[in-house]
This record gives C-alpha cells, sequence and structure tokens, in this order.
C-alpha cells in the first residue's frame, strides 16, 4: 500500500480555503446541526468501531449550503492487508452545497455536498515504534435525502465518497438525524469588546493504538472582536509522555455563530501550540516545540457574567505525535 508524506502545503490550504468558506456562510438565514452514524459500504473492512459524523450547515443564499463537520472514520483495513494492519482516520471537512427548493419535495430535501476533507490517519507500522501519523487532504462527494417535522426536527440519510489520492478511498452510508433553526435576533454572545477568562481541565489522548490518556487543566484569556471573530490564548498544562508535566502555550482565531439561541455560540478556530517546555513522548522522540492546532468549541451564557465552555483541540504535528485535547469549563466575561 502507498503511504502518504505529510502535504504541509495541501493542508494549511484546505483549511485556509475552509475558514474563508465558513465566514462566508455566517451570514445565513437558517442553520441545520446534525448527527450522523453508518458504516463502510466499500472495501474496507471495519475491525473497531463503526464511522460517526457531526455537522453544522448553513445556507447563506436560499438553495446554496456551506457545512463543516468532523467524520471519524473509526479503525479499518484494505481487503488485501493482513491483520494487525490498519488505519484509524478522522479529520474535517468543509462542504458546498446544492439544495432543493423548500416547494419541490416538502417536506423531503435533496442536497448534493462536495469540498475537501482534511484527515488524519494513524496507520500500523513496523516495530520499534508500531504507528505512525499521517496527514493529508482527500475529496469528499455527499448525497443527502432529509425529511423534515414541523417543528425543525429531521431525519437524514447520506451516502459519502472519499477519494484519498495515496490511501484508501471509502464510501459511508450513514443515518440521523438534526435540527434546523432559524436566525437568532439581539446581539451575538460574543459582544464586540466582550472578554472571558476561564479555567478549563479534561483529558489529552494521544493518537496511538494504545489511546494514551492523561489528565489536562487550564487557564484560557478570549476576546470578542466582532459578531463572528474572538480570539484566544490559553495556558495548558499536561502530564503525556515520559517526562510527565509539560506545559505549553495555545494562540487562536476563531469563527463563531449562534445556533438555535443567542445564549448558545458554536465555533471553529485555529492556530499555533509552542511548548514552554522540552517533553518525551512515549515512542522516545523529543516532541517538536511548534505544532498546529485545530479546534471545535461551544459554549452557554449561563448568565450575564457567567460562560460555561467545552473544547476539543486537534494537535498535530509531521513527527507522529498528534494528539486530542478535551477540555471543559467555567469563564467569566466582561466588557472592556
Amino acid at each position: 500500500m502507498s503511504q502518504i508524506a505529510p502535504g504541509r502545503r495541501s493542508r494549511w490550504a484546505a483549511i485556509a480555503a475552509a475558514i474563508g468558506l465558513v465566514a462566508f456562510a455566517l451570514h445565513a438565514h437558517c442553520a441545520d446541526l446534525s448527527f450522523l452514524a453508518g458504516s463502510d459500504i466499500g472495501d474496507v473492512r471495519h475491525i473497531n468501531g463503526l464511522p460517526w459524523e457531526l455537522q453544522y450547515l448553513q445556507e447563506p443564499i436560499p438553495d446554496l449550503g456551506i457545512s463543516f463537520s468532523y467524520l471519524n472514520e473509526s479503525q479499518y483495513r484494505a481487503p488485501d492487508q493482513p491483520a494487525p494492519w490498519h488505519h484509524a482516520r478522522d479529520g474535517g471537512a468543509v462542504q458546498l452545497w446544492a439544495i432543493t427548493p423548500p416547494d419541490w419535495f416538502h417536506p423531503f430535501e435533496l442536497a448534493i455536498g462536495a469540498g475537501p476533507y482534511v484527515y488524519f490517519d494513524t496507520q500500523s507500522e513496523p516495530p520499534p515504534f508500531g504507528y505512525r501519523d499521517y496527514h493529508s487532504v482527500a475529496e469528499m462527494y455527499t448525497a443527502s435525502l432529509r425529511y423534515f417535522t414541523p417543528l425543525g426536527w429531521f431525519v437524514r440519510l447520506d451516502v459519502t465518497e472519499i477519494h484519498a489520492p495515496g490511501s484508501l478511498d471509502a464510501r459511508i452510508l450513514e443515518l440521523g438525524f438534526g435540527y434546523r433553526a432559524g436566525p437568532t435576533t439581539g446581539e451575538s454572545s460574543a459582544q464586540l469588546h466582550e472578554a472571558q477568562l476561564g479555567v478549563l481541565a479534561g483529558r489529552t489522548g494521544d493518537s496511538n493504538w494504545n489511546a494514551t490518556q492523561s489528565a489536562t487543566y487550564g487557564v484560557e484569556y478570549r476576546q470578542g472582536l466582532g459578531r463572528h471573530v474572538e480570539v484566544s490564548g490559553t495556558w495548558l498544562s499536561e502530564a503525556d509522555g515520559i517526562t510527565g508535566r509539560h506545559d505549553g502555550l495555545v494562540a487562536q482565531v476563531w469563527l463563531t455563530d449562534r445556533f438555535f439561541s443567542p445564549r448558545l455560540t458554536l465555533g471553529i478556530g485555529a492556530g499555533p501550540y509552542v511548548a514552554l517546555r522540552t517533553h518525551i513522548a512515549e515512542d522516545g522522540q523529543e516532541a517538536p516545540h511548534a505544532q498546529g492546532v485545530v479546534a471545535m468549541t461551544a459554549s452557554l451564557q449561563l448568565s450575564r457574567r457567567l460562560v460555561a465552555r467545552i473544547l476539543w483541540d486537534r494537535a498535530f504535528t509531521n513527527d507522529s505525535l498528534d494528539r486530542d485535547i478535551v477540555l471543559g469549563g467555567l469563564a467569566w466575561s466582561w466588557d472592556w
């Protein structure tokens, strides 16, 4: 099987294009949030778990949609690959959708989507390490059928084709449900000059076959720069690796939007992670001092000053030291 060398330029170009499309989509008259799960109906063989997907879609103009999705393809291998050789692939996709007008097939809706899929693929390797993390960009094409209820809830059936040159292609059948919300009114929950200072705690999970986890905590400062833009700086203390606890700083730019209620905000972000001290990973490698981070977040305004937040950061490197950082916490907000 051919393997993929990390494509730094293509990966960052796809992330930049995705952020641009999502920024355009923020001026939308409706938004959908969906959860789907299913099975691969192509040639790959799943050996642990089944694919699942979380998708946020907006229509900036009628009958045109733009979505951001997180897809977890679980663990699988190609038919010609012997056990225990396998892959664990997941990633984020941005797709442009053509959607049938509401009066064509109501209460049904048909949609066709296409776009880049930036994926992270943990592959089996010979000893001594036993695995390696590969990153690249694939093409994703989706056909979707949805049935809407009068209350805004819907069920959907999707068929997704993933074309990944140099890696494994996939064809995934998924069934899911979701909710369509109209435009929210009032000011954004991230006001123009609103600041937040929060404490966070959670887990770091390394992208290896052992799925090593460790306790993580941090402090985040977040500043709103407009209705849909925020910046944040986070100090993180993690405990993965041989050398134990180590610290780092994360700086991120976020695109955010409200969903269903002015109190609930969803966002995606990206930025660098800079290590404050040297740390040795489980495989004996020295972790790079600078890494890339892409992230998703959701926050809920509990009161005028108190905000609850969850974060999911994916830190990626070119040295097979990818990891997930999942955090939750509370923040105090104020206006400058």
